[in-house]
């Protein structure tokens, strides 16, 4: 039985209980887990459209078998990543919803970072090709920056608060900082924070003309993250990432299990240069700083760090927001994008999800396709997965385009 002094605890803590995911490594933490373990996944031209970039497709879900709805998987791949995921999170945290089941004290919080591109492009090819009259309706209602989120309301029975973030490669952390304002409110019990996007060619297209892309497929270095001399720049992905986030009182009376408590998590902008981070690590630096002054922790608190670093201009920024952060001695740090692609917002939520699996194991994923550290490197780069039987705590980070950040601090719940 909980004390009151428990309880009270308790209640200003969140908790999270469920992790569900879809992307270029399959379908679930596990198989992220097993995807690293062996190097990564083979990166290759999206199969959808006509292209010599690389990319890493999502394992589409099926939906028919999973959710026995024939409409939710008719929809855009988007939403079905975010039916998908949210599932597979609601399951594991042993919540039951759906359209006959619905809870007004649940909420849902979703990001985004290019949203309903492939809805829209698909639109300005009908229009362009056929006209106004091949426009199809279904197509159109996807082509909002809400529609995955709507569609996992309605198929879940979510009647709480929903808030849509379009919040580019820092929408992870948003939208946990969201959640934990919702968590504040007395009527809300939990909250899903959701993340999803899609390729689309568009979307390569402008990736292609802004020289973010590794390149065609002529080398096999395409796609090594930043702290690796092969790299020649990130490979884009796509999936979606769930987490059931609780206060955990509400949790333990539940008795669900708890697999990691959401400690602390900032965001911020350092307002440097238009498309620019300042190289300085600024805006990270004060990002994580709130971070651990939300979780009332210390930097020595911290065990490992999951990067958000994408470019070399973010290994930079990172390199020197850690060392500031952490006097010049930063923990251990792992980073994925190698090994799985750049799944745009729902990138720093698989971080996050990492995070919390890394505390479970207590172990520090590795970084794949890393062979050598870049000249002048002074970061602990984990190349192989590391135990750490005292990993109390791990630090998410994010880096996005135009100097926005997100630190997220999970820790063990004791």
């Amino acid at each position: 039985m909980l004390t009151t002094e428990m309880s009270d605890e308790l209640e200003r803590r969140i908790a999270v209980t469920g992790m569900g995911m879809v992307g270029s490594f399959g379908v679930g933490i596990d198989a992220l887990w097993q995807t690293l373990e062996d190097g990564g996944v083979t990166f290759a031209p999206c199969s959808r459209y006509t292209t010599d970039l690389p990319s890493a497709e999502a394992h589409a879900p099926d939906l028919r078998r999973l959710l026995r709805t024939a409409t939710a998987a008719r929809a855009p791949l988007v939403s079905q990543f975010a039916l998908a995921a949210t599932h597979f999170a609601l399951l594991q945290a042993g919540i039951k919803l759906g359209k006959q089941i619905a809870n007004e004290q649940i909420a849902l919080v979703y990001g985004t970072s290019n949203g309903p591109g492939a809805a829209t492009q698909e639109i300005y090819e009908d229009l362009l090709n056929a006209g106004p009259a091949a426009v199809k309706p279904r197509v159109f209602q996807e082509s909002v920056f809400n529609a995955p989120a709507s569609l996992s309301s309605i198929q879940f029975g979510i009647k709480g608060p929903i808030i849509v973030l379009p919040a580019g490669l820092a929408a992870g952390a948003h939208v946990l900082l969201q959640a934990q304002i919702l968590l504040a409110q007395e009527d809300v019990h939990a909250v899903i924070a959701l993340c999803a996007d899609e390729l689309c060619e568009g979307l390569q297209s402008g990736a292609r003309m802004v020289r973010y892309h590794s390149g065609p497929l002529t080398n096999t270095s395409c796609g090594a993250h930043p702290y690796d001399l092969r790299n020649q720049g990130p490979v884009t992905s796509e999936g979606a990432c769930a987490l059931v986030l609780e206060r955990a009182d509400r949790a333990t009376a539940r008795g669900t299990e708890i697999l990691a408590e959401l400690a602390g998590v900032a965001c911020g902008n350092d307002a440097y240069r238009l498309a620019h981070n300042a190289p300085d690590g600024r805006g990270l630096s004060a990002a994580i700083h709130a971070c651990l002054q939300d979780a009332e922790a210390s930097a020595s608190d911290v065990g490992a760090v999951i990067s958000g670093a994408v470019t070399r201009a973010d290994e930079t920024v990172e390199q020197a927001a850690l060392l500031s952060v952490f006097a010049g001695e930063p923990p251990p740090v792992s980073s994925v994008k190698g090994g799985i692609g750049v799944a745009m917002g729902a990138s720093a939520l698989l971080d996050a999800a990492l995070s919390v699996e890394s505390l479970r194991r207590r172990t520090i994923p590795p970084t794949p396709r890393h062979e050598v550290p870049t000249q002048g490197l002074t970061l602990d780069i984990v190349t192989q997965s590391r135990v750490v039987p005292q990993l109390d705590a791990v630090l998410s980070t994010s880096i996005g385009i135009n100097g926005l950040y997100g630190a997220a601090l999970f820790r063990r719940m004791v």
